[in-house]
């Protein structure tokens, strides 16, 4: 209590300990928006403490932006671009203390930057009417990772400008403006037009990269370059992309590195026909693709080959100042990813709406057909559809019920007597999104012969009974069309028990093997020789047989202790009745072996099923017939690791610097298997703790070891498998550890002590307390200290209170 008085004590300000002072930033407030480049003063106030300032340091996140020594603290800042967050701390002898964090933005008013952080540049969010300095407010996904984008809407000049506002203009040459798809686009003569952007727009490395573009290119043009990126006047390949249209119509697209090609695609596909197409070409890793009209059109991969930093051009080759393009080019886009195969579709939908199929004449005349023979056709190349890669499908609308047309145009059937002379059908054409187009198709009809016809396939003769004579008759389940045919009948094929006569008529004996269903193919013949064929089935009835295993004892596979096992008995019974379910069951054996009525073995054998088991199994049949059979399987034995049956581990207390022995670690670990001998390890603690492989444990705790001291020990079997549990041994200190201190104040008959055991320090040994006070003994007081700063607090507890001797 503050109302005691030591004696010895001078200098101490236990009620006034020194206080430090406050400091807050008073300008910029939080919230603050600055343009980079801005010139922004920073000043701070410090308040109250009993400890003198001696400087006051500014700071933009870990970084010292200055310091001022006097007050009114204040350092000048130009502003750098992004989102900030400014501190001010007064240092002081000793420390120092440091204020809370104002947060302000910065932004950078250019068109190439991207304020927000949000991955769009400030031009390309204002030209598509986002906000630049919001990441709430963004474009469309479709233009994410957008490298460059050239829409070629200008009007005149020689100039056209880069939409997402990066420095990557294009000088135009040549090139005439001209009304385009959207907006504007640019006319090339194929001859010395075209438009140079340089090396600000190359994409570099071996990363994903799209192109796109809107072409159309005039018939008979010559092989002309849409858009790629060379070296200017070099002699070979140098890290390049390139995206053709060949003389034939076809599009060409290639990466090469400075030795090979990664690929170079050529599609079958042609657009020289004067319409315009949309043109993606793109590598993703190893893969690159084109794509027409949103359809991929060809595609390869290779190796990757890193692009470089060369001249990117649009409308001719940069590089040898040729491949002029002849024709419009509009709305040319270059990507730093692989577009996905649903955002090219978008590019072109967006612009060119689909477009319906139509028929190349109407009617269609098709080759004639002959009655009773099966017809085929096609109609895959009487429609076109102006969309590339539009997939087209084919139905009948309406006509005689006999023709049949498939999605793909193929056209089959069979006509009949009744469909003999001209046929008409109405036929559609429809595309991937529901536009049609209707025509007649005409197909004549010619007679021939009819066969003759089963009235009913399959044909229902009745039920046989196994080894007992079966007959029937085929007469009258046919007939033919033409008058007075005489008819003939026979058999193709099926079991060899049933004859067919001449006459249809059905003889013959099954045996056990014919048992079920039976199906035979017979043929009825006119006088021509035409005839039909159908199914006849016939079915056995079965007498009962026993099922039977194939050998008894049965030989399983091998199990091991501890590991599920798993077998089968299928295949291992038959039954003579055709189409018998065979089901398996246990009758007798260890329990862990589990038989399923599938035959399906599994179990999990144990310690005490090691070596041979003998097991009695049956099947039975659906009549309920058995066999029954002896299973032997014999365990093997796998080794048990050791365990140890208490964890923690918990021995006898140790104190620094004395020699330790703890009770022994022999015991606390078991093992199932019998008389396997263990042996005890540390694996990990402080060094000071030795176990012996009997389990002894013992050592020297070091000085500054007190406290709590925790080992990871093993116990291991002869086979290596082992068991690890945690020991825990508590060592008291022998003296107090750093950074603690003691001294004693005042001297007598009385002599101070202190020990400590962990966190917790006793103090003895400070005098006694008579009717005297204090001034009647001279003992002395003794102190266990520690110098520290800043505010805190210290608790202390008196124990016990003794008093010796006399006032």
């Amino acid at each position: 209590p503050s109302s005691v008085i030591f004696p010895n004590v001078a200098n101490a300000n236990f009620e006034n300990p020194p206080v430090p002072p406050s400091i807050a930033l008073t300008s910029p407030s939080s919230g603050a928006s600055f343009n980079a480049g801005d010139s922004v003063t920073i000043t701070a106030n410090v308040a109250g403490g009993s400890i003198g300032v001696t400087a006051v340091e500014f700071y933009r996140g870990a970084t010292l932006i200055g310091s001022d020594s006097s007050s009114p603290y204040s350092v000048a800042w130009n502003a750098a671009s992004g989102n900030q967050v400014l501190t001010a701390k007064a240092t002081y002898v000793g420390g120092g203390v440091t204020s809370s964090g104002v947060s302000i933005s910065v932004a950078d008013p250019s068109p190439a930057s991207d304020p927000d952080g949000d991955g769009f540049t400030t031009g390309l969010e204002l030209a598509l009417g986002t906000n630049p300095n919001s990441a709430a407010s963004q474009p469309a996904a479709i233009y994410a990772n957008l490298r460059a984008w050239w829409k070629l809407d200008e009007t005149t000049g020689t100039n056209t400008d880069d939409t997402t506002g990066r420095l990557q203009d294009g000088t135009v040459s040549g090139a005439a403006w001209a009304s385009g798809l959207t907006g504007n686009a640019l006319n090339f003569d194929g001859i010395d037009d075209g438009v140079l952007v340089g090396t600000s727009a190359a994409v570099t490395g071996s990363g994903d990269l799209s192109l796109t573009a809107w072409v159309k290119v005039d018939p008979g043009s010559a092989l002309g370059t849409v858009i790629q990126q060379r070296e200017a006047g070099a002699s070979g390949h140098q890290g390049e992309y390139m995206l053709n249209v060949n003389a034939n119509g076809t599009v060409n697209f290639f990466i090469y590195g400075t030795s090979t090609y990664q690929f170079d695609l050529t599609t079958a596909a042609t657009i020289n026909d004067g319409q315009w197409h949309h043109l993606t070409a793109l590598r993703s890793g190893t893969a690159g693709k084109i794509y027409i009209d949103g359809v991929e059109a060809a595609n390869g991969s290779g190796t990757i080959q890193p692009l470089q930093s060369r001249g990117v051009a649009i409308g001719y080759d940069y590089r040898d100042l040729n491949k002029r393009f002849k024709g419009l080019i509009d709305d040319v886009r270059v990507y730093e990813r692989a577009l996905s195969a649903a955002e090219i579709d978008g590019l072109h939908d967006v612009l060119v709406p689909n477009r319906a199929p139509a028929f190349s004449s109407d009617p269609v005349v098709k080759a004639a057909a002959s009655e009773d023979s099966a017809y085929s056709g096609s109609l895959a190349t009487d429609a076109s559809d102006p969309d590339f890669g539009d997939t087209l499908t084919f139905s009948k609308v309406s006509g005689p019920a006999w023709l049949s047309v498939a999605p793909n145009g193929a056209l089959s059937g069979t006509p009949a007597n009744a469909n003999v002379g001209a046929g008409s059908f109405v036929i559609r054409v429809t595309d991937q999104l529901g536009l049609s187009d209707d025509a007649a198709l005409s197909i004549t009809v010619n007679n021939t012969n009819d066969a003759p016809v089963f009235a009913a396939n399959p044909i229902s003769g009745g039920n046989a009974t196994e080894d007992i004579g079966y007959s029937g008759s085929l007469s009258g389940t046919a007939s033919d069309v033409d008058a007075g045919d005489t008819l003939s009948y026979s058999k193709v094929n099926g079991p060899a028990w049933l004859s067919v006569a001449t006459n249809g008529t059905l003889s013959g004996t099954p045996g056990n093997g014919n048992v079920g269903s039976n199906s035979f193919t017979v043929r009825v013949t006119d006088g021509g020789g035409l005839s039909n064929d159908a199914v006849i089935n016939v079915t056995v009835i079965n007498v009962n047989d026993v099922p039977a295993f194939n050998v008894d004892p049965i030989a399983g596979a091998a199990a091991t202790e501890d590991q599920s096992y798993s077998g089968t008995l299928v295949g291992s019974a038959n039954d003579i009745d055709a189409g018998d379910s065979l089901t398996y069951s246990k009758v007798s054996g260890p329990a862990w072996l589990s038989v399923a009525s599938n035959g399906a073995l599994s179990g999990l054998p144990m310690n005490g099923d090691v070596g041979a088991n003998g097991f009695t199994i049956r099947v039975t049949d659906v009549a309920g017939a058995f066999d029954d059979a002896v299973l032997n399987i014999s365990v093997a034995h796998v080794n048990d690791a050791p365990v140890f049956t208490v964890d923690p581990i918990t021995r006898e207390s140790g104190t620094e610097e004395m020699a330790y022995v703890g009770s022994s670690l022999a015991g606390t670990a078991v093992d199932a298997d019998t008389g396997d001998a263990i042996t005890y390890s540390k694996q990990s603690g402080p060094a000071w703790l030795n176990v012996a492989e009997n389990g002894a444990i013992s050592g020297t705790p070091p000085a500054g070891s007190g406290g709590s001291n925790v080992f990871t020990v093993r116990a291991t079997d002869v086979s290596g498998a082992f068991d690890e549990a945690t020991l825990t041994v508590e060592v008291v200190g022998a003296s107090l550890p750093l950074p603690w201190d003691e001294v004693e104040v005042g001297s007598g008959t009385v002599a101070g002590s202190s020990e400590h055991t962990g966190d917790l320090y006793t103090v003895s040994g400070a005098g006694a307390l008579g009717s005297g006070f204090l001034n009647s003994r001279n003992d002395a007081f003794h102190f266990v200290w520690q110098t520290i700063s800043g505010d805190g607090e210290i608790s202390a507890k008196i124990s016990s209170l003794q008093a010796t001797g006399t006032s």
